[in-house]
């Protein structure tokens, strides 16, 4: 319980295809990783029609930490892949090449995946990346998106399912999980009063 399932869930489907072996856990983190590069070269060239797309890629895939963490089983992986992803919507809706309502939805379902592979993570990533840049840009117009109802209905129905059977299931759970996990919140130590 100190992280949600999905990953664990992708992991499982690994095993399922190829056994219970080091080859079936890290199959799918490694198509993550690809998917990472090949998002990464891809928001570059969207900002920019002769980007340096491809090189970034290559320079992200040669980083040995890039490459350890395509091969190391934890949640990072994936949530990098679905923060990545998240920025590759929003210059494809910057760029005009993405309807409103098709970002809404997208946006939604990754936000959701992200959520269940490591909780409000990458939610606050492209809060510290998005809303400092609407702000610069037109006072924050860029970002009606986000308030688009639509989104915020796929991100919950990818992403509150799961914690409601499971504090439902598990009392005092989620309250562990949001104070503990996400917010590092500890109680402070019960102490007897003194006459």
């Amino acid at each position: 319980f100190t992280k949600p399932p999905l990953t664990y869930w992708i992991t499982t489907m690994g095993y399922a295809l190829f056994g219970e072996t080091a080859f079936g856990a890290r199959f799918f983190l490694s198509i993550a990783a690809l998917w990472v590069l090949v998002l990464t070269a891809g928001l570059l060239r969207e900002k920019e029609e002769e980007g340096p797309g491809f090189e970034a890629a290559a320079v992200l895939a040669s980083s040995l930490l890039f490459f350890f963490m395509g091969k190391v089983l934890t949640t990072d992986m994936y949530l990098t892949l679905w923060t990545t992803a998240g920025f590759f919507l929003w210059a494809l809706l910057e760029g005009g090449r993405l309807s409103p309502r098709a970002f809404a939805w997208t946006f939604g379902l990754v936000a959701g995946a992200a959520f269940l592979t490591k909780g409000p993570v990458a939610l606050l990533v492209w809060a510290c990346v998005l809303v400092p840049y609407g702000l610069w840009k037109d006072r924050g117009r860029c970002l009606r998106p986000f308030k688009d109802p639509r989104l915020w209905f796929a991100f919950v129905a990818v992403a509150l399912p799961w914690f409601v059977a499971v504090g439902l299931r598990h009392p005092g759970l989620l309250a562990y999980m949001a104070g503990r996990e996400a917010a590092d919140l500890q109680p402070a130590p019960v102490t007897e009063a003194k006459p």
